[in-house]
């Protein structure tokens, strides 16, 4: 299985045929300038620009060259909510920007290949940040993203090689598709509760980063997400996830162990190869699938696993050393951690109610009065233990 290199494609090709467009920036001043009429493709001293059908304006091309730009927030008295596709684009003099708060939108590679631009403030009016838009930007250090932000699109950050810490806001949904991929320099980055879903090779390659944690609102780990983290040492994975995407974690040579939580069915193809680090892993009985080669050279790995389990049957295959571990049943407690609360009689109560779902030791331990089915007698049981109450 080959060590492969982050992918570009469409967008370094695209950003080559734009080469012609490279320039440095400016600062522009409206009032330095006559007045033009305002329609589509109108120009403003080094601003091209569009008007959009909802009135506002959309600047598309900058033809500066100066090293220090404040973006207009009016042309003509109309306000620019909109940065499009490959405005700045190759600006390699530019060094800092301020966006206005009027702007909404950052659009595809909007800032991508301004290889001088060493920190941005995006505002709190923006709500998408585009795919690629500060793709290459090798000199960022530092990135503050305003709280409206929604989602960070592919590859938006992807090559800052120089980027060493970014806040992601609590309203992001989704981070695309290799949106930090190659950040070498990144040492740690919080997902909040908001992220749903992250893109795949969203931070495979970035070599520094030493932990990460996944939030419980994300129910997936895409494939190759963590693809090349050499410097990789602990991961959370919390109890929404229900499969680990092939090659997720591929080629973290530093990562020693793993939990795998009860609620993962599906480990696919890859997932861990080449972390040759990995000593030891603990995979409960909910997993009933593993790819191919997940474990594949990671030669001195102990699975942990429940006898007849797919665990047992992978290492078994694969002559990996397999230690079995025993199923402890604790009445009541579904969330694992040995003790009976509130917490596991509501769990109870909705798995009763079939608003949530439980496998493994949770649905072992959720069956608290061992007649295999789990009610709402279960959860009421469930409450008195965790009242201190005779269940």
């Amino acid at each position: 299985m080959p060590k492969k290199r982050f992918k570009k494609g469409l967008a370094l090709l695209l950003s080559v045929l734009m080469a012609f467009s490279v320039c440095s920036a400016a600062v522009v001043s409206a009032g330095a300038v006559e007045s033009t009429a305002v329609g589509s493709g109108d120009t403003l001293g080094d601003y091209e620009y569009t008007v959009l059908d909802n009135g506002t304006v959309e600047i598309t091309k900058y033809n500066g060259s100066e090293t220090e730009i404040v973006i207009l927030s009016e042309i003509e008295g109309k306000s620019v909510t909109s940065i499009g596709a490959w405005t700045f684009n190759g600006c390699t003099g530019l060094t800092s920007v301020t966006i206005p708060n009027s702007v909404v939108s950052l659009g595809e590679h909007s800032f991508s290949y301004c290889t001088s631009l060493t920190s941005i403030t995006i505002p709190d009016s923006v709500k998408t940040i585009g795919g690629g838009a500060f793709e290459d930007c090798k000199s960022l250090t530092g990135v503050t993203i305003g709280n409206s932000v929604t989602s960070i699109g592919w590859q938006a950050f992807s090559g800052c090689t120089s980027l060493r810490g970014i806040t992601i806001p609590n309203g992001v949904t989704s981070i695309g598709y290799g949106a930090f991929g190659g950040c070498t320099s990144l040492t740690s980055i919080k997902i909040p509760n908001s992220v749903k879903s992250i893109g795949w090779e969203a931070f495979s390659y970035c070599t520094g980063l030493t932990s990460i944690t996944i939030p419980n609102s994300v129910t997936s780990i895409d494939q190759e997400v963590f693809y090349g983290c050499t410097g990789l040492k602990t991961v959370k994975i919390p109890n929404s996830v229900t499969s680990i995407g092939w090659e997720a974690f591929s080629y973290c040579t530093s990562l020693t162990s793993i939990t795998i939580p009860d609620s993962v069915t599906s480990i696919l193809y890859g997932a861990f190869y080449n972390c040759t680090g990995l000593t030891s892993i603990i995979i409960p009985d909910s997993v009933t699938s593993i790819g191919y080669g997940t474990f594949y050279d990671c030669t001195g790995l102990t699975i942990y696993g429940y006898t007849g389990s797919a665990a047992e049957k992978y290492a078994n295959e694969n002559n990996i050393n397999f230690v079995v571990i025993e199923h402890i049943i604790v009445p009541g407690d579904v969330t694992g951690d040995g003790k009976v609360k509130l917490i596991d009689a509501i769990t109870i109560q909705k798995a009763a109610l079939s608003m949530t779902e439980l496998s493994g030791q949770a649905l072992i331990n959720a069956d608290v009065n061992c007649d295999s089915k789990v009610n709402l007698l279960d959860a009421i049981l469930a409450q008195k233990l965790a009242l201190g109450m005779t269940a």
